[in-house]
């Protein structure tokens, strides 16, 4: 993964700015306001910052934002392109999907795992 990315991601994962979610990358409520994160929604909003020319909206028809990247947009997982230019492998997104997701870590314990393993 890109060094300098990595740590602004896990500072994000620790800033206390991000309520924690699963199954989605952004939940929104009925204004369109994030009410939850997953740890891979926190990653698009900090690689929006940094300048990646990622386009983030709310999907008409649930209370999820979409987040497209090159043409590909997704709800649930990182753009596989974002991936790439991130140089995230797919077994580590499935790890940390399943850390949010299935494994009850916060986003502390997953900015652990990033921190040792990414």
């Amino acid at each position: 993964m890109i060094k300098s990315m990595k740590k602004k991601w896990v500072a994000a994962l620790r800033s206390g700015k991000f309520k924690q979610t699963t199954g989605v990358l952004c939940q929104v409520d009925n204004r369109g306001r994030a009410k939850g994160h997953c740890c891979l929604g926190v990653l698009c909003q900090v690689a929006k910052t940094e300048g990646f020319k990622i386009k983030i909206e709310r999907d008409k028809f649930s209370d999820v934002r979409n987040y497209s990247y090159d043409g590909e947009v997704s709800q649930s997982e990182l753009p596989a392109e974002l991936a790439r230019e991130l140089k995230l492998r797919p077994a580590s997104l499935k790890k940390l999907m399943t850390m949010n997701d299935n494994d009850g870590k916060d986003f502390n314990q997953i900015a652990d795992h990033i921190e040792k393993k990414l």
